[in-house]
């Protein structure tokens, strides 16, 4: 019976085993995918979780945001990415990361083409208490009207425009603008739509 025992110890053991790496290969593996994408001069407002935020533009991929990649306002890009799926989505509903492998091209923006960008003075959806003020704002004040807008793009407002941005930079709206290129990180409005 001890020989009976031990035999039955060790095939359990041994099933054990291979269960463990039956379940481990049965489970779904990330997806990796190496592709080039192009990446528009201006980047856009998304609506995220909890705030509002920036994201790049790629005409044709889904990807607004790539991990080492540092992006210029003013230039286009022809990006060289790993795509890789999760095994399971985010809360956020993210699918997949993407991680820098190459910058293959660079190339200024053509100084005629315009774009539209959605202007707001908030970064959180929910009402904000006086002490979160600061940490809201999207706008600041650089020079006599240029403004910072979300720490990463100098806006020049024209004087007609003026009246109508100050009331988004103070969060009481927000509205869509069009836009010109006017040197790296810069950016002119043109008007509002």
């Amino acid at each position: 019976t001890i020989d009976v025992q031990a035999k039955t110890n060790h095939m359990f053991k041994h099933l054990l085993i291979l269960s463990s790496l039956v379940g481990f290969h049965s489970r779904p593996f990330a997806q990796t995918v190496v592709k080039s994408i192009t990446v528009d001069s201006y980047k856009s407002m998304e609506y995220y979780e909890h705030f509002k935020r920036l994201m790049i533009n790629s005409s044709d991929s889904n990807v607004d945001f790539v991990d080492g990649f540092t992006f210029e306002w003013g230039f286009r890009y022809e990006l060289k990415i790993r795509e890789t799926k999760l095994e399971e989505d985010l809360s956020d509903g993210t699918r997949c990361t993407y991680e820098l492998l190459e910058v293959i091209n660079k190339t200024p923006a053509p100084e005629s083409s315009t774009f539209k960008l959605l202007l707001e003075g908030n970064r959180y959806y929910h009402q904000i208490t006086p002490k979160e003020l600061e940490e809201a704002k999207t706008i600041d004040e650089a020079e006599d009207n240029i403004f910072l807008y979300f720490d990463e793009v100098q806006i020049i407002v024209p004087p007609e425009c003026m009246n109508a941005f100050q009331k988004i930079a103070s969060g009481q709206s927000s509205k869509q603008g069009e836009f010109v290129h006017a040197g790296p990180n810069r950016i002119r409005l043109i008007k509002f739509l």
